[in-house]
């Protein structure tokens, strides 16, 4: 497996999709391929287990209608979608007809690493459910670098309270979006601290505003500091400190704590 791949996660609303464009724009330009909710990794290890290959039974079509159900985003979208259909549809007759000698994390790698057009090139995702099972992730893509971008609580609940669109796993109110927030944080949090992954965590304001912070996830990811000026906007009002419940303040103490590891 490549060692040059870069995981892009964080709660919803927390900038991840502007970054993510970023980054795949920059990837696009040197011939490198990164994928805005491509989600293939975290369908992989929904859909990819070790009871499935003692079955010899890779549901592929399972992934691929997941995949197509909301498509990713960014350059090279339709020609990455074919990738990833061959390499599943392999990976699916060989299941089938010889089994696979291996454990579900390396055929998942291998799928990987086809759909994103071969071990020598380089690669990264987006998508923010991948930061509840970092084992996975350390499992399958041990040597990835993964970026984990936070925002205040509060930006975040009012964000995601102003959010349209079909999402009946979005919570109803106020309070319901910092418990989510809380938990999807305290997930990474804890896995992260037993994980041997190369993690950055990074502030979405001071993303927005610090030329150094940038500049620091520029070199994390492999990018210059000029391709993700262009898609990051500033804050326009972003939350005061203070006046969080306790549980919610520990976590974003502990996320800037996190972030200030490798200040």
């Amino acid at each position: 497996m490549n060692d040059d791949v870069v995981l892009l996660t964080g709660v919803q609303r927390s900038g991840t999709t502007a970054l993510g464009a970023c980054l795949a724009e920059s990837y696009h330009e040197r011939d490198d391929l990164f994928t805005v909710n491509g989600k293939l990794l975290y369908l992989l290890q929904r859909w990819l287990t070790d009871d499935d290959l003692a079955a010899r039974h890779l549901r592929s079509d399972e992934i691929w209608h997941a995949l197509g159900r909301r498509r990713p985003i960014g350059p090279a979208t339709q020609g990455w979608l074919a990738q990833v259909d061959d390499a599943l549809r392999w990976a699916a007759q060989t299941v089938a007809d010889a089994g696979w000698s291996g454990n579900a994390h390396e055929l998942a790698a291998e799928i990987l690493a086809a759909s994103y057009g071969g071990h020598a090139r380089r690669w990264g995702e987006k998508y923010n459910e991948s930061m509840l099972d970092v084992a996975y992730l350390e499992a399958t893509v041990p040597r990835a670098r993964v970026l984990l971008l936070f925002r205040h609580p509060v930006d975040v609940a009012r964000s995601t309270e102003r959010w349209t669109g079909d999402r009946p796993w979005r919570p109803s109110d106020f309070q319901g979006c910092l418990s989510k927030w809380r938990a999807w944080n305290d997930t990474a949090l804890a896995a992260l601290a037993d994980s041997g992954l190369d993690v950055l965590a990074v502030e979405h304001v001071r993303l927005c505003t610090d030329p150094l912070t940038r500049r620091r996830v520029a070199d994390f990811a492999g990018v210059t500091s000029a391709a993700l000026e262009s898609g990051l906007r500033r804050p326009e009002q972003p939350a005061a400190e203070g006046d969080l419940p306790s549980e919610v303040d520990a976590t974003w103490t502990a996320l800037m704590s996190e972030m200030e590891k490798r200040r």
